[in-house]
This record gives structure tokens, sequence and C-alpha cells, in this order.
């Protein structure tokens, strides 16, 4: 219910972004053509998309699209419920489907219309499954077995990144009596993954990598570089599980995390606590390297991994804290421990609702324009990648223009006009001295006067702001054009 009210709520009230945009282009013609904008376009494998388009037949919105994730985030809890009683983690006050539904990077998935919902859905899946199989009190079902090939490849035709979790899952499989099974099962996954190589290398080829390095790893070596390690490492726990939730970023926050985290450890230590069995070990084995694997790509910067990509270990995370818990002493300790974890989550779920209001504005951009803006003005899209989603929202003719093309191997306040851009901007300028004038819409943390800056490069006319909106992320102003003869008298 939680996760249900949250993320519809959250799904109705946030504004469209590019990525979602993205989604949207995906999937606005026919299926064929979901399955290859989804390898060219988006370079990314087209199960989510195709399963979108096919959403979007019954009702075309983004919002009515973010029901389907709504959904996915759904059958994750149950599945974290099934898993908390086949380990029998939890009592009747909590379980892992409770810890699921008030993890703020859960509730982020529910409301987007991207890949990551049915990403978690997934890896929960093999998560669960991969426990069946390695469960030595249980028998290896064919069901099983068959299951977790499904899960698993249907997970890689979602996100390359549930790799990491099968490859967790491999390693933790070899320290099993029943490493043969496993072993099959995978060999089975690449098999069927083979037609899929081709594509898969020419994306993976041809993506950029836009990310900066991490500032510790280009400083020299000393305590300050120890002390930022040592930061970053504790921040992959609150950057993986309360993504999008403030106040865990906040010292506050971030000294409640640790004090929990802290006062676990010590319950873990007291006469009564349970030993963690040799099941259990391939399941923290199972649930780190997945962490460790996204640990060393953004490190080395090898491949892309954004706060976005860490979902993929969200579910190994999780079965991390319940088996720490159950783990815990009887009796008071592990009722205090449970109850500061809830707390924590609590606090985590409330600072995410509160505070997060989508990763662009352009739903309350585009209104104010479609009030505003007369029929002919030019709309100018400076140094941002807004054009995608504005469109989505702004139904009518206007012309507009994206100066510069969207570069994200450099920060977005640098900014360099090729020829093409500057054509644009000619255009542009051109359009404007005709209307009267033009809206430019820029990222709001960029200096006031740069998008008029770059303007004036290409016009003799006076420019003049005549009204203006500012949002979080986006600054809206409608400059009028007229003739310097003209401005003067």
């Amino acid at each position: 219910m939680n996760v249900a009210v949250i993320g519809t709520t959250m799904g109705l009230r946030n504004s469209l972004w590019f990525d979602e945009a993205c989604t949207i282009f995906t999937t606005s013609a026919g299926p064929l053509d979901a399955f290859q904008r989804a390898l060219r376009f988006e370079q990314q494998p087209p199960l989510y998309f195709g399963l979108a388009w096919l959403w979007r037949q019954l009702y075309p919105s983004v919002e009515f699209l973010r029901l389907l994730s709504v959904l996915f985030i759904c059958g994750t809890i149950f599945l974290l419920w099934r898993m908390s009683e086949d380990l029998r983690l939890g009592s009747r006050w909590w379980s892992l489907a409770l810890l699921g539904a008030l993890t703020p990077h859960v509730l982020w998935a529910a409301s987007e219309a991207r890949v990551y919902a049915l990403t978690l859905l997934l890896v929960t899946a093999s998560t669960w499954l991969f426990f069946r199989l390695m469960d030595e009190a249980r028998e290896v079902r064919a069901a099983d077995l068959l299951a977790y090939v499904a899960a698993s490849y249907l997970g890689l035709l979602t996100f390359y990144y549930v790799g990491f979790v099968l490859v967790g899952h491999g390693i933790a499989g070899l320290l099993s009596p029943r490493r043969r099974a496993l072993l099959g099962a995978q060999v089975a996954v690449g098999v069927l993954l083979l037609p899929w190589m081709p594509a898969i290398l020419q994306q993976f080829g041809g993506r950029q990598q836009y990310l900066p390095p991490l500032e510790w790893t280009v400083a020299p070596f000393g305590v300050a570089w120890l002390w930022q390690l040592v930061q970053w490492c504790g921040g992959i726990v609150t950057l993986t599980i309360f993504r999008a939730a403030p106040f865990m970023r906040s010292p506050a926050g971030a000294a409640l995390l640790l004090a929990t985290l802290v006062f676990i450890t010590a319950c873990r230590l007291l006469p009564g606590a349970r030993r963690i069995p040799a099941s259990e070990w391939r399941l923290v084995v199972a649930g780190g390297i997945p962490v460790l694997i996204l640990m060393g790509l953004r490190v080395s910067n090898l491949s892309l991994v954004e706060e976005r990509h860490w979902i993929v270990a969200v579910p190994g995370i999780l079965l991390l804290l319940g088996l720490a818990l159950e783990g815990t002493a009887p009796g008071w300790p592990r009722r205090v421990a449970v109850a500061a974890t809830f707390l924590v989550f609590a606090g985590g779920t409330a600072s995410y609702v509160r505070n997060y209001r989508g990763q662009g504005d352009w739903k309350w951009v585009a209104g104010y324009l479609n009030g505003h803006a007369r029929a002919g003005d030019p709309i100018v899209f400076f140094a941002t990648d807004g054009a995608l989603p504005f469109s989505y929202y702004f139904p009518r003719s206007n012309p507009t223009y994206q100066i510069p093309e969207p570069d994200k191997t450099r920060p977005y306040t640098e900014v360099t006009l090729t020829p093409a851009d500057r054509d644009r901007a000619r255009e542009a300028m051109a359009e404007a001295r005709a209307s009267g004038g033009l809206w430019l819409l820029e990222k709001a943390g960029l200096p006031p006067d740069s998008g008029l800056a770059m303007l004036r490069r290409f016009t003799d006319d006076s420019l003049a702001v005549t009204d203006s909106l500012f949002m979080p992320r986006t600054r809206a102003r409608r400059i009028a054009v007229a003739a310097r003869s003209q401005a003067s008298r």
C-alpha cells in the first residue's frame, strides 16, 4: 500500500525529465520501432521498452506509464516478503518487504517511466531463486532452475548491469555443494544471451563516459586522501538505499545511519547472538560482489556508473541488513536494533516524499509558456537537454532551437558552439526579430547573463528581458528584440 500510494502520487506530481522523455519517444511508434530505438537510440536492451509500448496502447500519458513501474515495484515487495518467509527473517512486526517499502530508492523507481522498476523486480526474483537453489534443506527442483534462468535472462534484457548480480551468484555458488546446478543454469543464460552479443558490443563501444573522475582518486596520497576514501565508501550505502532523500545525506542523517549500523554490529557480539551459517555467508558474498564491481567501475571510470545504476545492488543490501538484524541477540537488543533501523528508513522515506520533486521542472515551465508565449516566438534551449521533455507538455508549433546540442562529456557550465550551433543561433535571432522576441530557457545554475551574451553575438538588435520564470532547475525569460534605431526612440 505504501509503495502504491507514494509511487502513484510522485508519478502524478513530478515532471517528465530527459530520460523519461526518451522513453516516450522510443515507444511512440510501433513495436518494431520501439525495439530498434531501444537498441540504437537508447543504447539499452529492449525488454522494458517493449512492455512500455504495449502498456501505452491502453493510454499514452507518461503518468499512466509510470503506473507500470508501480506494479513492478509491488511485485518486488511481494518477492521480498517471500524471501523473508523462506529465510525465516523477521517477525510479525518486520520483514524484508517492509524494509523495501520504506526504501527511498525503491520508491523512486516506482515513480519513474524507466527500466529501473523492472530491473528491481527481476534482480529480486533471481536473488530469491538463487537462495532456493542453494538451500540444502530443499531439493533442487527443475521449476526453480528454469525460473532462475528466465529471471536472470530477462534481467539482462532489461538492464545489462544485472550481470554484476549474476557474477555475485556465480562466485557465491562456488562455495556450495550445489555449484553444478547453478553453473548449468548460468551457462544456459549465457547461451541464450549469445545472439544479443553483437548488439551489446556495439552499444558499449559507442557509449560516452561523461562522469568526471572522483576527486579523491586524483588527490595525493595522505591522511586527507584516506578520509575521503572512507567517506566515499560510507556514502555508498546512503547512495544505494537512500537516493533522493536529502536528510540521509546531511550530517545528522549520516550520523543516525552510522550509529544504527554500529549498534546492530554490537548486538551481534552480545551473548545469545546467532552465528552466521555457511548458507547465509553465501548470500553475504552474493550481495557484496555487485557493490564491489560497481565501486571498481566508478573509481576506474571504465564504465558509466551513475547514482541510479546502483539500484541493482538494492535487493542484496536489503537482504544483508535483514540477515544482520536476525542475527542480533534476542530480546531487547533485537527489538531496539529493529526499531532503530525502521526509524532510519522511515526518516529517509519522509525526507524523500517531502523534498523530491523529480529531475526536471518542464511541466511547469511549459505550462507558463502556454499562457504567456506568443504564437511566433521562437524558443531557445541554451545549454540544457530540455527540448524533448518540454515538447511533451508544449503542443504548440513555436519554432525551437537547441543551442548548443547537449554534450555530457563537458560540464554544462562550459559552452562551446559548433558551426551548426552558430547557424541555429542566427536562424533563431532572425525568427525573433520577425516576431518581436524569443523565450530563452536555460539551466538555473548558469551565470545570469550567459544565454543573453551568447545571443548578442549573433545580432546587432537590442535585447531586453520583459518576462521571466525561475524554477529550481530551469530559468525561463522572454527576450524582446528590437532594432537599435527603434529601441533608442
